[in-house]
């Protein structure tokens, strides 16, 4: 009976930690930032292991993927608009992307975006350079 309740416990404080540490990489990626240095893992705290804090930590997660998921739509739909523009003023969409945020750098590795509410405003405001130099380039033309 004791092992079965070490067992329990064993389970309980991995599913506290993988719940803390998808908190975590989600706050990472709001601040914009790549993993901090002197990065920990998230410390569970043992003394608090009860379904209802459980339940809490799980709640706050689900908010934040709500808010990842609507930041990520906004990103994905402003890069597409960028690809656009680069596509017709012929400029490079890498490099474009990369003055935006490092973490843009390199589109086929598997690493954290930065969808920081900064980034979010970068990104908006490059369409918004790119859509000038557009009118620009069209005022020019006739």
């Amino acid at each position: 009976m004791l092992d079965d309740l070490r067992r329990k416990r064993e389970e309980r404080v991995k599913e506290f930690f993988e719940v803390q540490s998808q908190i975590l990489q989600i706050c990472i990626e709001f601040s914009g930032s790549t993993l901090p240095s002197g990065f920990a893992c998230p410390q569970v705290d043992e003394r608090d292991l009860t379904l209802k804090r459980l339940g809490e930590l799980k709640c706050h997660l689900l908010e934040l993927q709500k808010e990842k998921d609507t930041k990520l739509q906004k990103a994905s739909a402003n890069i597409k608009t960028i690809n656009e523009l680069c596509s017709i003023l012929s400029l490079d969409f890498g490099k474009m992307l990369q003055e935006v945020h490092p973490s843009f750098a390199d589109a086929g590795t598997i690493q954290l975006r930065s969808i920081s509410n900064e980034t979010l405003a970068r990104l908006s405001g490059t369409i918004h350079s790119l859509k000038q130099e557009e009118a620009i380039r069209l005022q020019k033309g006739r």
